[in-house]
């Protein structure tokens, strides 16, 4: 598996209602940001964990596409 971490993290997401997600920012939280042109490796989650981040945002929108006109 090419995203361990990021695999791990999707399995154990679960439906939430718009106050549960909301809610999740009443907290401060340690996460980042990823507006690459291509996916972060396994490197960039390791590290990033490493930190004690708990969450990472991707901009998918910068990665080709199937039937995508860039």
């Amino acid at each position: 598996m090419k995203f361990p971490l990021l695999a791990l993290a999707l399995a154990a997401a679960t439906p939430a209602s718009a106050a549960d997600r909301i809610g999740f920012w009443d907290v401060p939280r340690a996460g980042a940001n990823s507006f690459n042109v291509a996916p972060p490796d396994a490197a960039y989650f390791e590290a990033l964990a490493a930190t004690g981040a708990t969450w990472v945002r991707l901009a998918f929108s910068k990665w080709p596409g199937a039937g995508r006109i860039s």
